[in-house]
């Protein structure tokens, strides 16, 4: 399987952090976040890996090479002027994964899940990962009934930033600029979603508080 790492946020919740250093680079316990997830995505059999980046993508790409030290394979997908937010980034690279299920990751989460496969129930595009609302985001973004995805404006389940997609998600899309959210809301309505519960360590390092959180719980 293939994977996407989402890094071409500015991370401004972090203030003055990422005025010279992009956010993937921001460092837990000495190591940078895009870094944690490169070694996890390798630890879970993922070894060709697309990283679309934008703001000082140059920092990034200069820190992370071709992948060959962490013993994979990686290539880059560069959003200029601006960023094509989530979902546009992926449809961006998406003949990358050459009509197969592949896994997407945000380069600014950490998280302690076991990708045993990238099977997605039959009939359905895409498979999230949801996890309890933390304290930052109380009303959630989703719910589970069974496997089955819901939305309202009062969830109580967090889209982890980790899912496993088919292209075919994406099929029919003309938008260059969008988020991966509004293709999940798109895919809830046809019922072509399926979620899992997670209950492991798991944090969306996007304040200062969060990273010192991530700190306390990945060494």
């Amino acid at each position: 399987m293939r994977a996407i790492l989402l890094a071409a946020g500015r991370g401004k919740r972090l203030g003055n952090l990422t005025k010279e250093i992009p956010k993937p680079l921001i460092k837990v316990n000495g190591v940078p976040l895009i870094e944690r997830n490169i070694k996890y995505l390798k630890e879970n059999n993922i070894s060709e890996i697309v990283i679309n980046v934008s703001y000082l993508s140059d920092k990034i790409i200069s820190a992370i090479g071709d992948g060959s030290r962490f013993g994979v394979k990686i290539f880059y997908s560069i959003e200029k002027p601006k960023p094509f937010d989530t979902g546009g980034g992926i449809l961006n690279t998406i003949n990358f994964f050459k009509n197969e299920n592949f896994l997407v990751l945000n380069s600014d989460v950490l998280i302690d899940y076991k990708i045993i496969n990238n099977e997605i129930s039959s009939g359905n595009l895409c498979k999230i990962i949801l996890t309890k609302n933390p304290s930052h985001n109380k009303k959630g973004d989703f719910s589970l009934n069974g496997k089955k995805v819901l939305s309202s404006n009062n969830d109580n389940l967090t889209y982890t930033g980790l899912s496993i997609l088919n292209p075919k998600l994406f099929k029919d899309i003309n938008d260059k600029i969008f988020s991966l959210k509004s293709v999940f809301d798109k895919a809830i309505k046809l019922e072509k979603i399926e979620g899992e519960f997670y209950d492991g360590k798991w944090v969306d390092v996007g304040t200062l508080e969060r990273v010192k959180i991530a700190e306390s719980l990945f060494f």
